[in-house]
């Protein structure tokens, strides 16, 4: 219910100031045009084989076709562990995921090669430890647009040791660039749409739809 109240209260903030703002779920996408990068597949579509513990390193370029580049070489990862797992799962991904390896505190910068307007990533962190992952939304000219931080209403519930939700940014502008501060996390589905302010009714109409939903599950159990 939080979750679905989350969204109406999106839609009403971005009508009434369209200017920058948090997305908390992944159904702010459903009905605007976007580009996901699930991370299973190279850039040419081809699906990865990494083992379970194993890394494979990611080019920073890997994804340019697809509309994005990383300031340097990462890896993709198939992580261990049922906690992990269980909350990859919810998230709707298989098996791999970004940065990989596990490091103390780092910072990735995120480049669009297209015009966006929102985007996205599925976060998986472990909620033992002091620092939590944060997203820096920047325009062209490096100005800061938007900073969220992995925590309150972006978490949805955990696994074991592992909090996880989706945590994404909306802005009128053009989002040029996200710089990702993170500690021992992994991200998943990278969603982007570089289209337009969607309009008041789709994100309306959407967070109410949310709500039901909610509400129909509550009642049924």
């Amino acid at each position: 219910m939080r979750r679905a109240l989350a969204l109406g209260a999106l839609a009403v903030w971005v009508c009434s100031t369209a200017q920058a703002g948090p997305i908390y779920d992944a159904s702010f996408f459903s009905s605007i045009t976007h580009t996901l990068i699930t991370f299973e597949t190279d850039r040419a579509g081809n699906p990865l084989n990494i083992p379970e513990t194993d890394t494979q390193i990611l080019y920073s370029d890997e994804y340019s076709p697809q509309g994005v580049v990383f300031d340097r070489d990462i890896y993709w990862v198939n992580e261990d562990g049922n906690d992990f797992e269980a909350a990859q799962a919810i998230g709707g991904s298989p098996e791999i995921s970004i940065p990989g390896p596990a490091v103390v505190m780092t910072d990735l910068i995120m480049s669009f090669n297209v015009p966006v307007k929102a985007f996205g990533l599925w976060v998986i962190d472990r909620n033992n430890k002091p620092n939590v992952p944060s997203f820096q939304a920047r325009n062209a000219s490096g100005g800061v647009i938007e900073t969220v931080t992995f925590q309150g209403a972006f978490v949805d519930r955990s696994v074991g040791i592992q909090d996880y939700g989706l945590m994404g940014i909306y802005a009128e502008q053009n989002i040029a660039s996200v710089k990702i501060s993170y500690d021992y996390t992994d991200f998943d589905n990278l969603m982007f749409s570089p289209v337009p302010e969607p309009g008041c009714a789709v994100l309306l109409a959407a967070g109410a739809a949310a709500i039901m939903r909610r509400r129909t599950r509550r009642q049924a159990k």
